[in-house]
């Protein structure tokens, strides 16, 4: 924590701060009295055990005196879980991953055991969404090692509401730990392209849920255009070079 004077940016140092940490119930594990330092930072540390409750642990620190006063008090909170590995993976693999408007698209969601087994018999719970998608295309540049494909370039998009669900629905794996559903088609007059997101909630005999997710996009057309040209601008008698480049939702060339 960092201690604040009244001067503009100021430290306070000497100040008595008190320390505490609350469990879920409410219960104090942790309070300590300390002085702040001439930079006007205090510290302290407690350990949570291993039967420790699970949940949210408030973490605060006051002025002596004015515990109740916000702009000398602060706080934060902590969320303590248990951790638990895996015992399986949950895969959901579309019939393809680009279909056009109209098309038919199914998905396979696979349960398996890490040591190879198929998870059958397991309740399946699955959503699925679908968001407006975009394609774009950057030109490489000498800073994408850095910060990645077409940084600092600003695309004007149409607004577009976010994700939006279109179907739900439960099942039962068999005993290949398999559960095959079919997505909803996209219209065939719809305005803009979209990528279906396939959600899938996995639970076993033992009561274990696992999650897994695979995305396919249809698009109104079969490919996308992009002109790109050495420079934005340019006078009369230029000489405009341009890279023309036909290439599908997924980036692969025509």
């Amino acid at each position: 924590s960092n201690i604040t004077g009244t001067q503009k940016n100021g430290n306070a140092p000497g100040v008595n701060v008190r320390m505490e940490v609350t469990t879920p119930k409410g219960e104090r594990i942790f309070e300590k009295r300390v002085t702040a330092t001439v930079f006007g930072t205090v510290w302290g540390e407690t350990e949570i055990g291993e039967d420790a409750a699970l949940g949210v642990y408030n973490v605060r620190a006051y002025v002596e005196g004015n515990e109740y006063r916000s702009y000398q008090s602060s706080g934060s909170q902590v969320r303590v879980e248990e951790y638990k590995k895996p015992e399986f993976e949950v895969t959901v693999e579309p019939s393809k991953k680009l279909a056009g408007a109209g098309e038919t698209v199914s998905a396979l969601i696979k349960a398996t055991y890490y040591w190879g087994s198929p998870v059958g018999e397991a309740k399946v719970r699955y959503h699925v969404y679908r968001s407006t998608y975009w394609h774009v295309y950057t030109p490489p540049g000498k800073w994408d090692w850095l910060y990645g494909p077409g940084y600092g370039i600003v695309y004007d998009q149409p607004y577009a509401a976010g994700e939006e669900l279109v179907s739900d629905g439960e099942g039962v794996t068999d005993d290949l730990g398999n559960m095959e559903i079919t997505l909803p088609a996209m219209e065939k007059d719809a305005e803009y392209d979209f990528e279906y997101k396939v959600v899938a909630d996995v639970t076993d005999l033992s009561r274990r849920t696992i999650s897994g997710s695979g995305t396919v996009k249809f698009t109104r057309d079969p490919f996308f255009v992009h002109v790109v040209t050495a420079r934005a601008f340019f006078t009369e008698g230029d000489k405009v070079e341009a890279e023309i480049l036909a290439m599908t939702a997924d980036d692969e060339p025509v």
